[in-house]
């Protein structure tokens, strides 16, 4: 899901994002901006009423098919970035999302960037890979609302367009989702180094989920991690209706639990999915991302562990 973010430029596309390191959950002071005061959203808020990403406020569009809410917490179950992405029936999309700690000019130098005042904060402007992006910088904080328009529309405009109906407030909490699957259970090896935790959650504009997913990264820091093991689960859907098609499949049986397993080249299977009731399980073990993804002894001794710890 954070890193999860080189914020928003990780890897040139949003919500690609996959979280960075941990935060005291402390505000910085200040910046001299006027700011409205208003109550923040209870920290359990529906994802389809969710319009708020720590201090920046926005309108969701008025259209859209599925929104996705990403949160990437540290170490100590602080958030460090959120994100909602509003994806259209005409192929655009809409993004809003905040990272703790973080500012623009370790990703660009600003000063060389298109500036814009909108909700009496000043917004930076570039474009990337068919994304049009905006960055502004609050309380030692970075936020961003980016565009990706449909064909034959003007994104830029599309953009500002959205950015005319932010506005920020005085804020120290946000809506996030919680670590709950459902009806599967786990155990977490406490004595690994867990440098973070992710969910990503997508929903219908009525609220319905779709799909959930939690991520648990180990390694020495959020900048420095090992591997990352996954359980996302597919609502109302079957197995087969999530396999990939390209892909090669074989049935292997797991503590008692029939999987469909992903065939591995090295005979090191790390994505198995499970049917249980209307809903399907994936339990995968993500490795290290890079330019490619790669998976240690160590990742898939946890991952073993982890998989004979599953029961329903």
């Amino acid at each position: 899901m954070k890193k999860t973010i080189a914020f928003l430029l990780a890897a040139l596309l949003l919500l690609t994002l996959a979280g960075c390191g941990g935060g005291s959950g402390k505000k910085t002071g200040d910046d001299g901006v006027t700011t409205t005061e208003e109550p923040t959203e209870p920290a359990a808020l529906t994802l389809a009423d969710d319009m708020q990403v720590m201090e920046l406020r926005f309108k969701a569009p008025d259209a859209y098919e599925t929104v996705e809410r990403y949160t990437n917490l540290g170490a100590d179950g602080t958030p460090v970035e959120k994100d909602l992405k509003y994806t259209l029936a005409d192929g655009g999309e809409f993004t809003y999302a905040w990272m703790r700690g973080q500012d623009i000019s370790t990703i660009m130098d600003p000063t060389e960037l298109e500036s814009k005042d909108f909700g009496g904060q000043t917004f930076r402007f570039t474009e990337k890979s068919g994304y049009q992006l905006s960055f502004a910088e609050r309380n030692g904080d970075l936020y961003a609302v980016s565009c990706k328009a449909a064909d034959g529309q003007d994104g830029a405009a599309l953009l500002d367009a959205a950015l005319a109906q932010v506005s920020f407030i005085s804020a120290t909490e946000t809506s996030i989702d919680d670590t709950d699957l459902y009806d599967i259970r786990y155990t977490i090896d406490e004595a690994l180094p867990l440098a973070g935790t992710a969910i990503r959650v997508t929903a219908s504009p009525d609220g319905t989920v779709e799909k959930k997913d939690v991520y648990w990264s180990y390694g020495e820091s959020a900048d420095n991690l090992d591997y990352t093991l996954m359980i996302r689960v597919f609502k109302d859907k079957t197995v087969e209706s999530v396999l990939k098609e390209d892909k090669e499949y074989e049935q292997k049986t797991v503590g008692g639990i029939e999987y469909t397993v992903l065939k591995a080249d090295d005979d090191t299977p790390y994505e198995y999915y499970t049917q249980h009731g209307s809903d399907v399980y994936e339990i995968r073990n993500n490795g290290k991302s890079g330019w490619i993804t790669s998976r240690s002894d160590e990742s898939f001794a946890a991952f073993e562990a982890f998989l004979n710890s599953i029961s329903f």
